[in-house]
This record gives structure tokens, sequence and C-alpha cells, in this order.
């Protein structure tokens, strides 16, 4: 049974009441104005259903973002009906030709908002240009539904907690449904904008309303309210100084839900999402007519199809130049630290004097250059990573999962320290959340990487500043080696994680030929990670086994794969000579680095060595069955092997276990 504890905790999605075969769930208005489910305890059977489709209690990950557009109409009366570049009705449009049914939110006859379809081009008219009122979703998530069983096209459009309520209340994927969510500043009270309509229109004779008029240019917009009575007149104000747009803009009259919007940076399950591309001038100077232009996020190849569709002007761009420009698309707005206050008052005091309260409009300060460059330099929220965790496999499960946090939040994380390899990774130094701030090529040049790490140890890593760090209380100074086994944030974005850590083309493309020979003579690759050397005196030993015990685990495995052809791919840091295996198929890169052999590894079938973080790496990483070899006993069973899952386990759930935390060694 559904249960508002925390009113935080619920959208207003409708996705409950959708849900409910016996009509136990009905959507009631607080006092606030916003709608939650009420449940019939008689009526209800306790199947749980309204739980499973809940968005909030069941939040997606992110969905990746195949490409970015910026977008316009060609059409000049279309762009200025809509609130940017027109694209949501070119996307209707090109579902309705195929016969298609379009939702959209639109006014009813009092002017409130709420959800309907259409299948005429000419009811696309009503859907078009932002209305800043939460919709009633209704029953168009049963009636989309049964459009769908007919095999009928749908696009459905809404708020990303709509849509995500919408792929809950499905419960399954429809080839012939397109989903498009609009960017969302937050939801503001039905309540509010039906006073503020009182207090402006008391006779109620409203012609038209428009949130998003153009007439002083895209941005500058205004809100326009178009009077019917005896003679028509028109009130348009910049939106600055409009009683209701202020509410909504300094967060005074949002949802409480969109201050922990659990759908934001595409985790809705939209195939396109559409917003206005502020700034886009910035980058491109066919957008720079002040006339609207949309920006584009395609998350599906679905939603690619359908965009190809459309005659528009369409221009791809980064997707770090939508961010840095709208920080609503990842990034909830916090409350207004009066919202309470504002809402209390809200049924006895007109709505101009409580703006005037609490959202009194601002002289422009003085300083406000100089905070917005700041800003820019120092961002709100960001991680330092300060510690230096040993070689590179430590560096990469050390840095995981703040990585991880940093490319969730879109906020920066600060390597001061480097291993020697990082200039093999390409994407890592290069992405926009994860700066290396003391990395630089011609210092290394010149005093060369081992001399300029050692003066940055003096600098950075003195005794001094290992106490301030020790002590600091701020989660902004991260000892990444505590933190290798953590995994709050990476598991989210295993995707981009993966992208991230991919080695620079050349190494992938060295490593590919010499495997694909292999691959084409249909071996079975198993990679052997020798590592002796420092392991010798490491943990007493432990670790350490020489070169005739390495060659009978690799003749144990010829036996357990007899049926396959078997070849080895050696990935070790000492020169090995091939004749030693006799008889064994071996395969090794020439002139290999060690980030080729740890490429390498990911590439394989299987892989075997003594227990570190290298091996554990590739199996993580290219998500390789893994089997740790040990003193004594040899490898008897495919059933040995299985994929690391995070530092310490792998996927049958077996812990890692004796590995030390001196990690200077490991």
């Amino acid at each position: 049974m559904i249960e508002i504890k925390d009113k935080k905790d619920c959208c207003g999605c409708h996705a409950c009441a959708s849900i409910c075969a016996h009509h136990a769930i009905t959507m009631q208005a607080d006092a606030e104005g916003f709608l939650y489910p009420t449940v019939n305890k008689d009526a209800c059977t306790n199947c749980g259903l309204c739980e499973q489709a809940c968005p909030v209690i069941h939040q997606s990950s992110p969905r990746q973002t195949l490409k970015v557009y910026a977008a316009r109409s060609y059409d000049e009366d279309l762009r200025r009906q809509s609130s940017s570049g027109g694209i949501f009705t070119l996307l209707a449009e090109a579902v309705i030709r195929e016969g298609g049914v379009v939702f959209g939110a639109k006014f009813d006859e009092e002017w409130s908002v709420i959800h309907v379809w259409t299948e005429n081009i000419d009811g696309l008219a009503d859907f078009r240009g932002s209305k800043y009122v939460q919709s009633t979703i209704g029953d168009t998530y049963r009636e989309a539904k049964k459009f769908l069983q007919q095999g009928r096209k749908v696009l459905f459009t809404g708020t990303p907690c709509q849509i995500a309520g919408l792929k809950r209340f499905l419960r399954k994927d429809y080839d012939n449904l397109l989903t498009v969510d609009v960017v969302c500043h937050g939801v503001p009270s039905p309540f509010v904008w039906q006073k503020y309509l009182d207090e402006m229109c008391p006779n109620g004779k409203i012609a038209d309303i428009s949130f998003r008029d153009k007439t002083n240019g895209w941005s500058k917009y205004g809100f326009r309210l178009r009077f019917s009575a005896i003679k028509e007149s028109c009130l348009l104000q910049p939106s600055s100084e409009n009683v209701f747009m202020n509410s909504f803009l300094s967060r005074l009259s949002l949802r409480p839900s969109c201050h922990s919007c659990p759908c934001k940076g595409g985790r809705s399950g939209s195939d396109l999402s559409i917003a206005d591309f502020w700034g886009i001038e910035k980058y491109n100077s066919k957008f720079a007519d002040n006339k609207g232009t949309s920006a584009i996020l395609v998350h599906t190849n679905k939603g690619k199809e359908l965009l190809d569709k459309t005659d528009a002007l369409k221009e791809e761009h980064p997707l770090e130049q939508f961010k840095r420009e709208v920080t609503t698309y990842y990034r909830s707005v916090e409350a207004h630290p009066r919202r309470s206050e504002f809402f209390e008052r809200l049924d006895t005091t007109p709505l101009r004097e409580l703006v005037d309260d609490y959202a009194p409009k601002k002289k422009p300060a003085r300083k406000s250059l100089l905070k917005r460059i700041v800003h820019r330099i120092i961002p709100n929220d960001f991680r330092i990573i300060w510690d230096k965790p040993g070689q590179t496999c430590n560096r990469l499960w050390s840095y995981l999962d703040t990585i991880g946090w940093a490319i969730r939040t879109q906020n920066k994380v600060y390597v001061l320290f480097w291993d020697k390899d990082i200039k093999y990774f390409d994407h890592l130094r290069n992405n926009p959340y994860i700066k290396f701030p003391l990395y630089s090529k011609t210092l290394i040049k010149w005093l060369g990487d081992a001399r300029y790490q050692k003066f940055l140890t003096w600098i950075f890593a003195n005794r001094f500043l290992n106490r301030f760090y020790a002590r600091t209380t701020s989660e902004k100074f991260v000892y990444s080696w505590q933190q290798r086994a953590s995994k709050e944030y990476f598991p989210y974005v295993m995707d981009e994680i993966r992208k991230l850590y991919a080695p620079n083309q050349n190494i992938v493309a060295e490593v590919k030929s010499v495997m694909e020979r292999y691959r084409r003579e249909d071996y079975f690759i198993i990679g052997v990670h020798i590592r002796r050397g420092d392991y010798k005196t490491f943990e007493g030993g432990k670790y350490y086994f020489e070169l005739d015990e390495y060659k009978q685990h690799m003749q144990a495995l010829c036996e357990v794969y007899k049926d396959k052809k078997v070849c080895f791919a050696i990935s070790t840091n000492e020169k090995i000579d091939h004749g030693f295996f006799e008889g064994l198929e071996i395969c090794q890169t020439a002139n290999a680095t060690a980030i080729h052999d740890l490429y390498m590894l990911t590439q394989c079938d299987r892989i075997i060595g003594p227990l570190s973080t290298f091996s554990r790496w590739a199996s993580f990483y290219g998500k390789v069955p893994l089997c740790f070899i040990s003193k004594g006993n040899v490898i008897e069973t495919d059933e040995a092997f299985s994929v690391i899952t995070d530092f310490y386990h792998f996927a049958d759930g077996t812990e890692i276990v004796n590995l030390t935390d001196k990690h200077t060694h490991a």
C-alpha cells in the first residue's frame, strides 16, 4: 500500500492511482494545492502494485545521452508560438502523420493544466508553449496503454517525473512508445496559480495566457494575460515583474519533491529531452537570432529516428556545453528558506503582498560580475583527492567511487597527484569533471616525471598538510585509499566509467591487433598475470610464484579447457623467454607498457594470477572471469572463475580477503 510519510517523496505522477485495478487510490489536493494519493483501505487488497509503480521508490539509473543538438524549426510562425525552437510540434506532427497519438498538457476551461491526447495536427496548438503549473495526469496513462496495445504509435510528453511514472505504470517496454520529457525547473502549486487568476481576473473572462511571450525576444520573454471582457485588453509583463512568475522562479511555490527530484539527469527513461538552449549564441552564431532555440538530448536510437523525421535546422553540440548553461537538467533547485511561511499565509494574504515579502525584486548587485567569475573558477561542490595510493591500479580503484560521484552529480573532482601512466588515459584527463590541476606536460618534460612528482610531494604531501588532511572533517578532502571499497556512486554510471578508463586509441589498436590474430583462429584466450619482483618479500612471499608454478597452472587449464584451442596472454613487468613455456601457445604485445598488459587482460576470456589490484581491475573493467592462484593448488574447473564486481567481491558472492592495507606495495 502506498503511504506518503514525507511529501518530498511524492512527485504527483499518478502512477499509483492509475495502476490500481480496484480504484482504491484517488489523488487529493493538500492545503498547498498539490495532488497526493489517498488510499481507500476497505477497497485495497495490498497487492503492492502501487508501490511497484512509484518512480520515487524505484529510481532509475541515468540514461546515457547519445547526442545533443541545438535545433529550431524553419517555420518562423511556429517558432513565435513556441517557447523555444518549435521542436515539440515537429516531433508530434511526425507521429500523427504515421497514424499515431500525442499526449501533452493543455489548459482546460478553468485555465487549470491537464494532460490529454490528440490525433490531429490541429490539436497540437493547445500543447504548444510552456505551462508553469503541474498538470493533472488523470486517465492518460491508461489511455496511452490502450493505444499501445492496439498497435498505434504513441508520443507521450511531460515532465521527467511524469515520464518516469508512465514507464513504471506500463511495466514493460513498447516499441511503438516514444517519450519526451521537458527539462524542468520544478512545478508550481495549482492553488497558487488559481489564486493568481482569481486576483487578476475575478470575473473569469480570460481569452489567452502565455507564460513565454516573445514580443521582446526569446531571452527577455514575458508573461501575457489577455482578457475578453467587453473590450479586449492585454497584460504583458517581463517575467521578473509578474507576481506568479516571481513566486515560481524564486522557488516559493514549487512542489516539495522538486527540491530532490528523483528523475533529473536522464533518469526518467525518456527517449528525448527538450529544453531551451540558453547561451547557444556563445557557441553557434546560426542560432543567435533571439527567436528561440531548442536543446534536444537524444537518449535512445528510437528517439534519434523520430528526430531524423523532422524538418528542422539541427547541429550537434557537446553535452558539456548544454550542462554548463542548463543546470536544471541534472540539479534540483533548493527550496526557498521561507517556503513554509509563504504557504501558511496563502489563504489569507494577497499573492502580491506575499511575493513582495518573501521574494522582493533585488537591485543588481555591484559584485555580481565578480561573483560570476569566482563561481566559474570555484564550483559550488567539488572533491579534492590528496593522497598517493600506490601504483596505477591502486589509484584506479581508489578514485573509482569519487569519480563516479563527479560523473553522477556533474561536479568536479581534483586529483592532486597522478600516476606516471595517466598519460595513457586521454578520456580521463580530458573529462570536464575530472581535473589534474598539477599535471603539466611542459614541467614533466623539463624536470622529468620522477623529479616533478618528488617536487610536488615535497610541497603538497608534507607532514604538515598530511596532518591537516587527516584531521579535516570536510567531505571535500578525500583520502581515496579509504574509498577503494565504496560503491555509493560508480554502479550507477558504469557505462561512463568504462569509457573514461579506456586507454588511448594507440594502445587499444595495438592490443586488438594481437588479440584478433588469435580470435580469427578461434583460440580461447587466458590472461596470465605474472608478478614477481617485489612480491618475493611482500606479505612474506605468500603471493610469489616461480615460473614453473605458473606453468603448472597453465598446463592444468589446458586440461580444464581440453575441448578448446587455448592460448595464454602473458602480462608481466619482466622479460620472460617464451621458450620456457614450450608446448603452450603464448601471445604478448611487443614493447608492451603496463597499460598494454592491463588492457590485454580485459580482452581475454579468463584471467589467472596472484592476488593483486592489477588483475582485479582487469576483471572488473572487462567483465572477465578471474581466479587467483594459490600455492599447492591448481585450478580444476571453470566454476573457480568469477567476475570482480567491486574491490572486495566476486559476482558469485565470494569475498576477497587477506589483502594488505599497505597500499604502497599492493
